[in-house]
């Protein structure tokens, strides 16, 4: 009988008397405009989540044309080699898997030319690059690049 008056008591406590009572969580939870409190926050986190998850379905479909492209060797398999001596044949990008074609690759004045920059003549659309090396000196393969 004890509870039940104390559940009596929480509905019909004002707001004042919530921080001062010796349940203030169940008389807050119990109120309405806490409640209606609730119940908006939750349709904004749920309205949130869900445009959060419809823009990273989008994120694929936002391309960008670009002309250049630098492809740059930081460190080789043999970390006492200067990263200027790898043994990249050729590089290139791909869109949907397939290599762009008509890309000129030349060495990139960066004084230790260690970039390769690859030009097109008109603006392309790529996600994906690929690089080739010589099978003479594994030890001059790139293992860290961007």
């Amino acid at each position: 009988m004890a509870s039940m008056s104390r559940w009596t008591g929480a509905r019909s406590a004002s707001v004042g008397s919530v921080l001062f009572s010796s349940y203030p969580l169940s008389i807050f939870v119990g109120k309405k405009n806490s409640q209606i409190f609730f119940l908006l926050l939750a349709i904004l986190f749920v309205v949130d989540l869900s445009t959060s998850v419809i823009d990273m379905t989008h994120v694929g479909n936002i391309q960008s044309e670009y002309r250049l492209a630098r492809f740059t060797v930081k460190e080789l398999r043999n970390r006492d080699t200067p990263a200027n001596r790898h043994n990249i044949e050729t590089v290139g990008l791909l869109f949907n898997g397939f290599p762009i074609q008509g890309l000129q690759l030349t060495p990139d004045s960066d004084g230790e030319q260690n970039s390769i920059l690859l030009v097109a003549e008109n603006p392309v659309v790529f996600n994906g690059w690929f690089f080739v090396t010589s099978l003479l000196d594994t030890a001059l393969d790139p293992v860290r690049f961007i």
